[in-house]
């Protein structure tokens, strides 16, 4: 009987030490989740960072082609003006 109740006493030492293991690691793991954590909160400033560059990107894109199309439309109406299409026909 005290071999029994020997083994089941190493048995809980063993199980205490496991218990006390496991516990560390989860102290790690709860430590490694504050840190990734912050780094996403990090991560969604710096996209609310890059969402708003490529808003004003788009907007100054949208100036560009407007200027262009403006361009455009003045170099036509050089064209369409008689003088240019005298040049033309005397060359």
């Amino acid at each position: 009987m005290s071999t029994a109740i020997a083994v089941t006493l190493r048995l809980n030492v063993v199980t205490l030490s496991l218990n006390a293991v496991t516990l560390r690691l989860n102290v790690v793991t709860l430590r490694l989740n504050a840190v990734t954590l912050r780094l996403n909160a990090v991560t969604l400033r710096l996209n609310v960072v890059t969402l708003s560059l490529n808003a004003v990107t788009l907007s100054l894109n949208v100036v560009t082609l407007s200027l262009n199309a403006v361009t455009l439309c003045r170099m036509c109406i050089v064209d369409l003006q008689p003088q240019s299409w005298k040049k033309f026909q005397y060359k």
